[in-house]
C-alpha cells in the first residue's frame, strides 16, 4: 500500500486529476438532465425522464463538447 509520505508532489497531483476527471464522467449526465428538467420543457419529464429522453437521443446527448469549448 502507498503512503501519503511516499507520494510526490506530482504523483499526487496526477492522480488527482485523474480522480477529478473519473468523477467528472460520472456526474455530468446526471448535472445535464437536472439543468434540463428545471427548465419549461423539462418539468413534465422529471430528472429520470431527462435522462431516459437523453439517452434516447444517443451518443451526442451524453457529449463532452461542452466541457471542453471555450467560455
Amino acid at each position: 500500500m502507498v503512503c501519503a509520505r511516499d507520494l510526490s508532489f506530482l504523483t499526487a497531483f496526477v492522480y488527482a486529476g485523474i480522480g477529478r476527471f473519473i468523477a467528472t464522467l460520472i456526474t455530468y449526465p446526471l448535472m445535464r438532465a437536472k439543468v434540463m428538467a428545471i427548465s419549461e420543457e423539462g418539468t413534465k419529464l422529471g430528472l429520470f425522464g431527462c435522462l431516459r429522453k437523453m439517452a434516447g437521443e444517443g451518443v451526442g446527448a451524453f457529449s463532452y463538447a461542452v466541457l471542453l469549448s471555450p467560455c
